[in-house]
């Protein structure tokens, strides 16, 4: 119920990108290597190789998973004293994930110039707005995201549940720890994305589990069950009030739809306008208008993709906020900041409001509540768009 409930998976799985798939290939890595863990099997750890060929080709960090299947392998031979067992399963287990990663995506192989070129680009960074905070900032980064997700009382419950495991001395519970990882590893690029954090949650959420059974299984009384039933409701009841607000916002009315609206009714075009990825006229795709911009008479003019001099800016705040909030887009945040004050804010088009960020759970759950009745009640979502009017300046 943690995962089907979890607030980042609902959301990340409406969208066609690969962490939510890449997740399900951690997911049965770990249960394949709990059961070799308790069994030495070929078929477990054959399950295990294909599950990292299959992340692999999913995405490519998931290949820190074959890390997981050597510490594994290790562990559990010497647990059993069982040297032979270690070389023989090690190297088993290396072909047979380069063999099914090939079944799987043989262009990986053939085409490897290209995938060296993607590795280098993934690793260069980059992302508008997103400098690289280093490795301990990143590490932060997803700590803080997955704490205001979950809440306190979740974390509270996979810090016990760390202790149980820990003190229980449990081999069969160490592939559990895939997901940090995951969370090293994608810490040492130098950008973040919250999704990129869905394979590093399977731990924390593991944990949790050991810890809310083990309050059951501490407070049966009839004295002292409301202890993990309400530690319980409490859990459910955050989860379930972001699941509602992420969907609510997915259904609702689009900012992006009404300033396309307005902006047929008021004869504002492509063909007249400069515009930010992520506006009516480029709704899904990020771009910067910058190259259609001249530096004249201590101001600025503007042209349209086809070179004539632009009527009308239309902004997004998915666009503009990133600008601004990164230190290296100096230049770029006066061309912003000269159209905030030279130009005439015609039409200005704002979200419902999205839920205020806490890790308290009765904060979190109200103000979740109150972003679904707004969305479900004519509210909008999607980024700001502002439209203005751009003064004629001559070059």
């Amino acid at each position: 119920a943690l995962f089907a409930l979890f607030p980042a998976y609902v959301l990340n799985a409406h969208y066609a990108t690969p962490d939510v798939p890449l997740t399900f290939a951690v997911m049965l890595l770990t249960y394949a290597l709990m059961r070799y863990v308790r069994t030495t099997s070929w078929s477990s750890l054959l399950w295990a190789s294909f599950a990292v060929a299959l992340g692999i080709a999913i995405k490519y960090p998931a290949a820190v998973g074959a890390v997981m299947i050597a510490v594994i392998v290790v562990a559990a031979a010497l647990r059993d004293k069982a040297w032979r067992r270690l070389v023989v399963h090690g190297a088993g287990a290396l072909g047979a994930t380069f063999g099914f990663l090939f079944v799987i995506s043989p262009t990986l192989f053939t085409n490897f110039s290209d995938v060296r070129a993607e590795l280098i680009l993934q690793s260069a960074g980059g992302r508008l707005g997103h400098g690289d905070q280093g490795l301990i900032g990143n590490l932060r980064v997803y700590q803080s995201t997955y704490l205001y997700s979950a809440g306190i009382v979740l974390v509270l419950m996979g810090i016990l549940g760390l202790v149980l495991v820990v003190r229980r001395r449990q081999l069969d519970r160490l592939p559990w720890f895939v997901g940090v990882l995951f969370w090293v590893a994608l810490s040492r690029l130098p950008l973040t994305w919250d999704r990129w954090g869905l394979p590093m949650w399977i731990t924390p959420l593991l944990l949790a589990a050991v810890g809310v059974v083990y309050l059951f299984d501490r407070f049966r009384s009839a004295r002292t069950i409301w202890i993990p039933l309400g530690v319980t409701a409490v859990i459910g009841a955050n989860m379930i009030a972001g699941v509602l607000m992420f969907d609510s916002n997915l259904v609702a009315g689009d900012t992006r739809s009404q300033a396309l609206a307005y902006a047929g009714d008021n004869g504002i075009t492509a063909a007249n306008s400069i515009y930010d990825g992520y506006t009516p006229f480029l709704p899904g795709t990020s771009q910067l208008f910058f190259k259609q911009v001249k530096s004249v008479n201590g101001g600025y003019a503007f042209y349209t993709k086809q070179g004539a001099p632009a009527e009308y800016a239309i902004l997004s705040s998915a666009m503009y906020q990133r600008v601004l909030g990164d230190k290296a887009q100096v230049q770029n945040q006066a061309i912003y900041r000269w159209i905030f004050t030279h130009g005439q804010l015609v039409a200005q088009f704002n979200p419902s409001g999205s839920a205020q960020r806490s890790w308290l759970e009765p904060v979190a759950i109200v103000a979740n509540l109150k972003a679904t009745k707004s969305a479900l009640t004519g509210g909008l979502s999607g980024p700001t768009i502002k439209i203005y009017r751009l003064p004629q300046t001559s070059p």
